[in-house]
């Protein structure tokens, strides 16, 4: 027996099983969208002062409107870019320890090699 059932059209049954089911998830989420869209509504919080809403080619304009996205990138640039300046000094090589405070001493890889030979 290969496990198919000719009743089902070549399918296996859990094959079948697992369609009907997605089927009957896909209804309830229908159910489920109209009760949601019943019992949390929109309308208290409309109100009566409110501007007309705007005209669909405004509202076309504002889904592809991609300043905030620039002005982030901006942000975050001028950001890194000040943290770099300030932070890139010439006195500071990748030996120089993070953590101000009192002094430690490190023992590199360069003195290791330096100190070993």
């Amino acid at each position: 027996s290969s496990g198919i059932n000719a009743e089902y059209g070549g399918y296996t049954a859990e094959e079948v099983a697992e369609t009907i089911q997605n089927m009957l998830i896909c209804i309830e989420m229908f159910g489920f969208s109209i009760a949601h869209h019943i019992v949390f509504s929109h309308k208290p919080f409309i109100s009566e002062h409110e501007l007309p809403p705007p005209q669909f080619l405004t509202s076309l304009s504002h889904l592809f409107d991609f300043g905030d996205v620039r002005t982030d990138i901006r942000t975050q640039l001028g950001v890194s870019y000040f943290n770099m300046r300030t932070r890139g000094s010439r006195t500071h090589t990748e030996y120089t320890p993070l953590i101000t405070g009192e002094h430690v001493e490190l023992e590199t890889f360069r003195d290791y090699r330096t100190n070993s030979s």
